[in-house]
């Protein structure tokens, strides 16, 4: 097993937990009610106020809609992320200088590959553990998303149709249709993915 898959299994509950209380706070110090913030994203009450209690793993799509509704960028969701080493040229950034998410809940890391300063587009490289993924609801946004599989499996899910990817295969796809992915292999999955509006990163 990884580092970062003993991580998981070993803190995953604490990391809900901690995403929920950090929404909480986002949500009250607005004086924002539950419903309000239903309203705004789409989300039902119950599922907010689950999320906010840390009892269930919410989804990428279900992190991005409570993001945008605080706006606030989805990396400053994510307590105990790396910080990036500064990058006095804005061009090239080297191992060990990115920023890394530890995305817990949904069994994956994502390191920002492009410098920061670049606000058009934004490279990363997924690393995704067995089983783990974006999460079951689909999420849509702005832009086109294209990636090659380094190694390992990955379903993409486009309006539900599944394509099966392994090491080596690329994909491009318009953002605003209905996607999700998962890694349905019994092994570690990276994938270097690119979006043409950044998702991250604010």
């Amino acid at each position: 097993m990884t580092n970062f898959a003993a991580e998981c299994n070993a803190s995953g509950i604490h990391f809900e937990q901690r995403l929920g209380e950090h929404l909480k706070v986002l949500r009250t110090s607005r004086a924002l009610t539950i419903r309000t913030i239903a309203e705004q994203t789409g989300l039902s009450p119950g599922m907010i106020s689950q999320v906010e209690s840390g009892q269930v793993s919410a989804s990428l799509r279900t992190i991005r809609a409570l993001a945008q509704a605080y706006d606030v960028t989805l990396d400053s969701l994510f307590a105990g992320e790396s910080e990036p080493v500064s990058n006095q040229s804005g061009i090239v950034a080297r191992p060990g200088t990115r920023r890394i998410l530890n995305l817990e809940n949904l069994g994956m890391t994502i390191e920002i590959a492009a410098p920061a300063e670049h606000k058009s587009m934004q490279a990363s490289i997924a690393t995704i553990l067995p089983g783990g993924g974006s999460g079951p609801e689909c999420d849509t946004h702005r832009g086109e998303e294209t990636g090659l599989v380094l190694n390992g499996f990955l379903d993409l899910y486009l309006d539900e149709e599944k394509h099966s990817l392994c090491e080596g295969d690329s994909f491009c796809f318009n953002a605003k249709t209905p996607h999700r992915f998962v890694n349905p292999g019994k092994q570690v999955t990276r994938v270097y993915w690119v979006t043409t509006e950044p998702i991250w990163l604010g």
